[in-house]
């Protein structure tokens, strides 16, 4: 039996291999920052969840305050509280861009709050309203999104399952901010 690749591996290939190219030619620059997130949005968006057990408090706080780091460079302040604790099973890759979406949504010198509760997470930040792209990463994680009337308060509840078994490692602050093709430069870049 031949195996034919669907379209979308092909143009997730096609992009993935420019990109190679183009950053041995020429180094990491915005176009290629810009094609890096339509790649890994494309890519979440078409595949299956990975869920995998997550230590949240740890793992929402590298990656806020890597990403809070990323657009301090940008000029852009943005404050961070998590409350709660708890291992929970969860697509890293999803909620990486959910977080990384949040912060760039939420206006200058305003909070993002995430909340760990028995049953999921809630993100709550104050800013624009959510971007086309935010809004299919939240209903591709089966997700609540809550808008506050007569403010600019939006929240996302994402409903997950908390378990007993141990967290797998998470990647630390230094390679997040130091790698410039990691997650958090490309979801958080000046584009």
């Amino acid at each position: 039996m031949q195996f034919l690749p669907e379209v979308q591996e092909i143009y997730i290939s096609k992009l993935r291999n420019h990109i190679h190219n183009s950053i041995y030619k020429h180094g990491v620059s915005e176009k290629i920052l810009r094609l890096a997130k339509k790649i890994n949005i494309h890519s979440m968006l078409h595949s299956e969840h990975m869920n995998v057990p997550t230590d949240m408090a740890l793992y929402c706080a590298v990656l806020l305050y890597c990403a809070q780091a990323q657009l301090a460079v940008n000029e852009k302040r943005i404050d961070i509280k998590i409350s709660g604790d708890g291992t929970y099973f969860v697509d890293r890759r999803l909620l990486c861009a959910i977080l990384c979406e949040s912060a760039i949504l939420a206006s200058e010198n305003s909070e993002i709050n995430v909340a760990l509760e028995s049953h999921g997470i809630r993100i709550t930040y104050e800013g624009a309203p959510p971007s086309k792209i935010f809004k299919r990463l939240v209903h591709k994680d089966r997700a609540v999104m809550l808008k506050i009337k007569k403010c600019n308060i939006y929240s996302v509840f994402l409903h997950l399952q908390p378990t007993d078994e141990k967290s797998e490692k998470i990647t630390g602050a230094v390679t997040l901010l130091t790698d410039p093709l990691s997650p958090i430069k490309i979801f958080t870049a000046k584009i």
